[in-house]
């Protein structure tokens, strides 16, 4: 399962999103933008649609408008024949706008204004839900004002705690929505409901909260409204014919979210309603569910554009920020509610400027434009213990046919200090001419300080560099130094090196020698490398 639409793939390092670039969707729509997959949409309510009509001999799926609502998906939601559940006069207006069957709109919210119910009872609508006390006599003057008997649900609140962020669950008793059961409020309104002639009482509705993964919760509801409808059956005599289980269903956001499968959800739902209405001996009611997010979620993805970055460096770690082209006002569930989601990052590479480290390290780097003209007098190419032979084929593909500039003076040696694992480095290096060397020895860092001394006191014989396991004094150890006799150690040119090679780590692993006469060591971590050294100096390969 993915958080994704089935219609995303990452190919070839791109975000596609039903055969598109998402950097040709933003370039031609621009940033932040709303990317809702068409396909993955209709076949995600086909699936709740056909899952309750299988389950169930009546049965109705609204399409909870609130998660997005415009006209196409409207149409969308029209053609495969579904209701739609609409929270505001907004939602109603464009459901209306797109000639929706007013018999299968359905009208929600805690707070519908008198236009908004008058709105939706001049129309039509197939039912209004009463959230409060104060909504029946309003909806029973609309009607009465426009000659109509207008179908009502009661929302009741179950008194269930939903397994969800506290924020969204909507079904305990501290809570705005609904009629209370335990208070007697539902009660209260039925009887209510039951003094206007304009108002026809179809049944009751629950929603106990969003993004929940189990139908614990669900269960529990539905046990109650059945007995609520059993004691409605008992004290005025006829049976309720509609139950509105609401929505909820979760989705996945990260890989931490585990949801039901949809036909999973519907099979719990339809075997607590058989055997609660067998059990309290009631028909079996018209069943509607009102799921939103649930098809809509999974189908859309929000476009946008990095701007910034800036990484901060805490006691605990590093925290990095990445800032967009979009805020609450088109996402404000992070903030509401601590949300998470799954991102995805593409890069246009043909906006970004090549980078260039300058001389002290790696992590000097700049853009190559402020670096144009400047003279490169030595180059280096290796790699560390996370890069692949490949990556030095083609570097080495770059520099086929090119070769150092004879006022250099400068040679080339391919030097691995251990050769398991490097001999097809090695072999590469042999067939672009370049000479190569084995270093041994236990300490790689030590081993080239050794081949670079005898390098400099010229003490190989026959034009041989050779590397010997550093001694010192008879000792082995890792990390002694060469043994360094009176005469060699008083030289200032030995002290020079000296001083040198004491900065040098364990972990050196090469160092380059130019040959323009100013000589200079450097280090840095690494196993395999290339030295550069004079052509004065002698070699020979291994």
């Amino acid at each position: 399962m993915s958080a994704w639409s089935s219609n995303v793939k990452f190919e070839n390092g791109q975000l596609m999103v039903a055969g598109k670039s998402a950097i040709d969707l933003a370039r031609e729509f621009g940033t932040p933008s709303f990317i809702l997959d068409e396909a993955d949409f209709k076949s995600r309510a086909i699936a709740f649609r056909d899952a309750m009509n299988s389950a169930f001999p009546s049965a109705l799926v609204y399409y909870a408008s609130k998660a997005f609502t415009c006209k196409e998906v409207l149409r969308w939601i029209k053609e495969l024949g579904m209701g739609v559940d609409v929270a505001t006069g907004g939602e109603l207006a464009v459901a209306l706008a797109v000639d929706f069957p007013v018999d299968k709109i359905q009208v929600h919210g805690d707070n519908k204004s008198i236009s908004e119910i008058e709105t939706a009872v001049q129309v039509g609508v197939g039912n209004i839900v009463i959230d409060s006390l104060w909504e029946i006599p309003r909806i029973a003057a609309a009607a009465k004002k426009f000659g109509k008997k207008q179908a009502v649900m009661a929302r009741l609140n179950p008194g269930v705690e939903a397994h969800t962020i506290e924020a969204i669950a909507t079904a305990h008793e501290d809570v705005k929505f609904g009629l209370s059961i335990a208070s007697g409020m539902a009660w209260e309104a039925i009887k209510e409901i039951h003094k206007y002639p304009e108002l026809d009482f179809r049944g009751v509705h629950a929603h106990i909260g969003s993004q929940i993964f189990t139908m614990d919760g669900h269960q529990l509801a539905i046990n109650h409204l059945l007995d609520f409808m059993a004691r409605y059956r008992d004290e005025f005599g006829r049976e309720l014919p509609d139950v509105d289980f609401g929505g909820g269903f979760g989705i996945l956001y990260t890989s931490e979210d585990s949801p039901l499968s949809i036909d999973d959800a519907i099979s719990q739902i339809k075997e607590v309603v058989v055997k609660g209405c067998a059990a309290r001996n009631l028909k079996m009611p018209h069943v509607a569910i009102e799921p939103g997010r649930a098809i809509v979620g999974p189908s859309m993805c929000t476009l946008y554009e990095v701007g910034t970055t800036k990484r901060i460096h805490l006691e605990e770690g590093t925290r990095n920020y990445i800032s967009v082209d979009g805020g609450m006002s088109d996402n404000i569930r992070p903030a509401l509610y601590g949300a998470q989601y799954e991102a995805q990052g593409e890069l246009d590479m043909s906006t970004l400027v090549p980078q260039v480290s300058l001389p002290g390290g790696v992590q000097q780097a700049v853009p190559v434009t402020q670096v144009v003209g400047q003279p490169i007098q030595h180059a280096f190419i290796g790699s560390c213990g996370a890069s692949m032979y490949d990556d030095i084929a083609a570097a080495a593909e770059v520099l086929r046919g090119r070769r150092v500039a004879d006022y250099l003076n400068a040679g080339c040696i391919a030097v691995c200090v251990h050769p398991e694992g490097c001999e097809a480095h090695l072999a590469f290096a042999r067939q672009l001419h370049i000479e190569t060397h084995i270093l041994p020895g236990d300490d790689e860092a030590q081993a080239l300080v050794d081949e670079k001394t005898a390098a400099m006191r010229g003490g190989s014989s026959h034009g041989t560099v050779r590397a010997r396991r550093a001694r010192r004094r008879g000792s082995t150890s890792a990390g002694a130094r060469p043994r360094e006799g009176r005469r060699w150690r008083g030289r200032r040119s030995g002290r020079r090196w000296r001083s040198s090679w004491s900065r040098m780590t364990r972990r050196t692993a090469w160092t380059t020698l130019t040959g323009t006469g100013r000589r200079r060591w450097r280090s840095v971590p690494t196993r395999n490398a290339a030295i550069s050294i004079p052509r004065s100096i002698p070699t020979k390969a291994c």
